[in-house]
């Protein structure tokens, strides 16, 4: 079942992109619910230690990605 996003969430992700965010994945509480028979927040809870146990994966694939991009990297050491 493709997702339908209303205007008003439509004008959210538009303001959230024009402050820098990234809103390509947005996933929804029913995107886990038609998968599985569960709450709302068991659903929630799910999505959000989902994400929260890719971070390591993401900023991987970041580093490795930009190198391809040929991008010097800062000398922040909070991410190596």
């Amino acid at each position: 079942m493709k997702m339908v996003i209303t205007d008003k969430e439509w004008k959210a992700k538009k303001f959230l992109e024009d402050k820098g965010w990234q809103t390509c994945e947005l996933w929804h509480i029913n995107n886990v619910k038609e998968l599985y028979e569960c709450s709302d927040d068991e659903a929630m809870e799910l999505l959000v230690d989902t994400f929260e146990s890719m971070k390591e994966d993401i900023a991987d694939a970041m580093f490795l990605l930009a190198k391809d991009y040929n991008l010097k990297k800062k000398s922040n050491d909070e991410y190596k």
